[in-house]
């Protein structure tokens, strides 16, 4: 019984160190600083990065989830959760754009006939049914 007592505290204390503290993360899910305050490494490439990670997982705009790790950013070791999203413009042409259109048609104010679609408006995609009229 004893032993059964002493590895569940055990398990309980590696649990509980490895337990981050969601609030003093960053905004973008990343920090600059181990649980114990010190800095990061310098690195070339996230597998130079060495060290305890809390044990965190979030759901990432994309919708998928996951879980700290490693990141080598302008040569310094970082924490991340989710990795920053990249800065493209989402579209040039309406051919750019893909996903799933509601099955509406509709008859424009020129009396022609016009299914959802979708559009490149100003590097952003969007769907439209009848043209805009000028």
């Amino acid at each position: 019984m004893t032993r059964f007592l002493s590895l569940a505290a055990f398990c309980s204390a590696l649990f509980l160190a490895g337990c981050g503290d969601p609030s003093a993360e960053a905004v973008d899910g990343s920090s600059d600083l181990l649980s114990d305050g010190s800095s990061l490494a310098v690195c070339e490439v996230a597998s130079d990065c060495k060290g305890l990670l809390p044990m965190y997982c979030r759901v990432c705009a994309n919708g998928k989830t996951a879980c700290a790790h490693f990141a080598c950013e302008s040569g310094k070791c970082k924490v991340e959760t989710c990795p920053a999203a990249p800065v493209i413009p989402a579209c040039k042409v309406a051919s750019d754009c893909t996903g799933p259109l509601p099955m509406y048609c509709q008859v424009c104010s020129d009396g022609t006939s016009a299914c959802a679609h979708h559009v490149c408006v100003n590097g952003q995609c969007s769907t439209q049914t009848c043209a805009a009229s000028p």
